[in-house]
């Protein structure tokens, strides 16, 4: 569909000034600082489960890791109910 082709930002859920995510999985930072510079973030790698992962640093001495699909459905849906999971198949 048109909407699939479309890329929509967010702002990331708890670190909405610095980080956004977008409809497409990827993430950015959006404003420098703390030695980092803004721009689009990589995949830091894949998890034992096959998920991509990216670590994030708002202020924070040590960063704080994440799955970015996780990142992408807090912005775009809500907030995940404890027990639930992402489910999202088209990969």
């Amino acid at each position: 569909s048109e909407y699939e082709c479309i890329e929509f930002w967010r702002p990331m859920v708890g670190c909405e000034n610095v980080y956004s995510v977008s409809n497409h999985g990827r993430i950015r930072r959006d404003c420098d600082g703390g030695g980092t510079k803004a721009g689009y973030l990589f995949p830091e790698r894949i998890n034992s489960w096959g998920y991509c992962t990216v670590t994030l640093r708002n202020g924070w001495k040590i960063g704080r890791t994440y799955m970015a699909h996780r990142l992408v459905a807090a912005a775009f849906i809500g907030p995940c109910p404890p027990s639930f999971q992402v489910n999202h198949k088209n990969g």
